[in-house]
Formats: C-alpha cells, structure tokens, sequence
C-alpha cells in the first residue's frame, strides 16, 4: 500500500505541466554551465560593494539609534 505522502507526491509530479519540466530542466543545465571556472573582469568584482556600502551606510546614518547601529555594522 502507498503511504499518503507518496500518493500526494505521486499527484502534484504527474499533473505538473511539461511546461514546467522543461524550465527545470533548462535551469539545472544552466547552473552546470556556471559551474565551470572562467575568468571574471576585476570591476564586476567590484558592482555589489560599490551598490551596497552606500546603502549599508545610509541606513545606518538614518537609524534611530546610530550607537547600536555602529557597533553592529564595525562587528559584522
């Protein structure tokens, strides 16, 4: 006898659209392909900071209390 969870199981795989299988399927050989190493420009390297230092500092110069804030962001 099938468990109940099997059955559940069993009822959402076979009534997924194809649609959904071939998205799946298209991201799982796209993170295969990212997996490979290959070299990266130093800027790029660079984009996420530069976006979120400002941001980490404005929010903090706009806490309510900047004391707290200061010691959680030089600790982190």
């Amino acid at each position: 006898m099938i468990k109940p969870t099997t059955r559940h199981i069993m009822t959402i795989i076979t009534h997924t659209p194809i649609w959904v299988w071939v998205v799946l399927a298209l991201l799982i050989y796209l993170d295969i392909l990212q997996r490979k190493n290959r070299p990266i420009q130093r800027w790029c390297l660079l984009i996420m900071p530069a976006i979120f230092l400002p941001l980490s500092l404005i929010t903090l110069s706009t806490s309510p209390n900047i004391n707290l804030s200061t010691i959680t962001f030089v600790l982190q």
